[in-house]
């Protein structure tokens, strides 16, 4: 979620967000100092005035929501000036590192992740960072600070946060040596939506908001239309988007909302048209599944198990938790799906993970935001183990005790090879409703449709090639020929060669490549050293088998031009 990644926001007194307009701002934190590299084994945090002006914070407060510690009076900074914060017991070691103040209820700052936030006197939001381990990158954390890379995009809480590349650890009291400027813009998008009592909506983006793109109530578009007579900024980072409504929401009703004229303190505009749909959760969670999991993965990857609703209610996913069962047989290890509201609509998918950057690249993810990061998912063994989905009162809403031998048996490493329901709606335990996922699309779903899936399907064997005509050359029309396949049931290993019109083998476009239920393997007029073919009429030469020994041959004739 958005808790593992780092996050700043700045909110000015006239209630506009913008790059340059901030006065003070949080710009190095050291979270976890021991064992230490060069600097003192305690805690800090770093303050810069920013806005060419003397400012005085007396008074100002700083907090980790647990802990607040007041500014004592008489405490100004002049501009450009740099701050070292630090508890009395610190305050003598990092004197000589520049101008240097200890706060008695010093909020101490957690090793695995913490919200701290600035506030002027008047309790106004100045200024908010959150970070996690997942903030420094890979970096060790020991004895490293997390820096401000750069300043004038400080409103921003997206990618601007790094660990020091000091050799010391850090850079208390100076400029950081990350403070480059970043030029590239990172986007700004609409990620989901909950509700607030019956008659308020909360959009919730990746970036700070804009204040003023929030004045015009016509900036959210609804289906079905709903009345908006007001949109206000809320949440600790600012990127919360409270939609006040003229009635209250239809219960059981689903709604799609869009906000494609709000734009981010930066002033980038929406990256995507993505609609959200939201409504009132119901209060008993049905028709929830498991879907696909992944049990076996690679040595540098994880686990992933999906969820699909397959009800017509709105479920909040705070209700859901996963679990296991141990050697006795007890659920065990349960662990919550989501500690914010979030909510997950009929024909939604959900997939819960611990890192979302390693299913990113290991499989294709067609929307990132049905993928949830867990800071922890239950043991589910290579061999043998149990699912568990249960509700927020512990009742048991699916189970699936699945075993590697479920997976497909012509398979040789199993590794890294998700496991597909066929049926959402048939028996989770079924084992005939589950098969290995194919190889055309990486072995692996996450968030989308099951290759195996076969409630829908053509009734019969069907491979063809689409186009039959192909001209690869990068106007982004027929540049790449499929062969497409469509099966009555899954099972089927499928064989594609291209030859030449002298019978030569250019392109061994699939070998022996389990299939789902309906999917293609494409071929971009290469040969197996990725050279660009001559034009000419091509032989694409198919064979099927399955273990229940059925097989096929098929030739297609595909025609390359340029």
């Amino acid at each position: 979620m958005l808790r593992n990644y780092l996050f700043l926001i700045f909110l000015i007194s006239a209630g506009t967000h913008s790059a340059q307009a901030f006065q003070v701002v949080i710009t190095e934190l050291l979270p976890d100092p021991v064992p230490a590299i060069s600097l003192p084994p305690e805690e800090f945090i770093e303050l810069t005035n920013v806005s060419g002006k003397i400012i005085d914070i007396s008074g100002w407060l700083l907090s980790n929501g647990r802990t607040t510690a007041v500014f004592p009076d008489s405490t100004f900074l002049p501009p450009d000036s740099i701050l070292i914060v630090c508890s009395t017991r610190a305050f003598s070691q990092y004197l000589s590192y520049g101008r240097t103040i200890a706060l008695t209820k010093y909020p101490v700052l957690s090793n695995d992740g913490d919200t701290i936030l600035l506030f002027d006197r008047n309790q106004n939001l100045i200024h908010a960072v959150a970070y996690s381990i997942k903030s420094y990158g890979g970096v060790n954390t020991n004895g490293r600070s997390l820096e401000m890379i750069d300043l004038k995009k400080a409103c921003s809480i997206k990618g601007n946060w790094q660990a020091s590349e000091s050799e010391a650890g850090g850079s208390p009291g100076k400029p950081s040596l990350a403070g480059i400027s970043r030029d590239k813009e990172t986007g700004f998008n609409l990620l989901y939506g909950f509700t607030k009592g019956n008659d308020k909506l909360v959009l919730v983006f990746d970036d700070v908001i804009d204040a003023a793109s929030v004045a015009n109530i016509k900036a959210i578009e609804s289906e079905p239309w709903l009345d908006f007579t007001g949109l206000t900024i809320d949440g600790p980072l600012h990127n919360q988007l409270v939609c006040q409504l003229a009635g209250p929401l239809l219960p059981h009703k689903v709604y799609a909302l869009q906000a494609n004229s709000i734009r981010s303190c930066q002033l980038y505009p929406p990256g995507n048209t993505r609609r959200v749909k939201l409504g009132l959760a119901d209060s008993i969670a049905t028709g929830m599944v498991i879907n696909e999991l992944l049990f076996d993965p690679p040595p540098t990857g994880c686990d992933y198990v999906e969820l699909y609703n397959t009800g017509q209610q709105i479920i909040d996913l705070q209700q859901l938790k996963l679990a296991n069962r141990n050697n006795r047989g007890e659920i065990s290890s349960s662990k919550s799906i989501s500690t914010s509201p979030r909510y997950f609509c009929p024909g939604e998918y959900i997939v819960c993970t611990e890192n979302k950057g390693w299913l990113s690249k290991q499989y294709l993810v067609k929307d990132p935001i049905t993928i949830l990061e867990l800071e922890k998912l239950p043991s589910w063994p290579n061999e043998t183990g149990s699912v568990v989905l249960l509700d927020g009162n512990n009742k048991i809403l699916d189970e699936l005790n699945y075993q590697s031998g479920w997976q497909f048996e012509l398979l040789g490493n199993k590794e890294g090879i998700a496991l597909e329901r066929r049926n959402p709606t048939g028996k989770t335990q079924d084992r005939d409703n589950w098969f290995s996922a194919a190889m055309n699309v990486g072995y692996g779903t996450p968030g989308y449709a099951n290759s195996q899936f076969t409630g829908n399907t053509f009734n019969g064997i069907k491979i063809w090639p689409e186009p039959a005509l192909f001209s690869p050359d990068g106007d982004g029309k027929d540049d790449f020929c499929h062969i497409r396949y469509s099966f009555n049931e899954p099972g089927y290993v499928l064989t594609t060669l291209i030859y030449n019109r002298n019978g030569i083998l250019v392109r061994s476009l699939a070998r022996n490549g389990l299939c789902g239920i309906q999917g293609q393997f494409s071929w971009d007029g290469k040969d197996d050293k990725k050279n660009q073919l001559p034009p000419g009429i091509y032989i694409a030469v198919t064979d099927i088998f399955s273990v229940n020994g059925k097989t096929r041959r098929w030739r297609h004739a595909i025609t390359l031009v340029y």
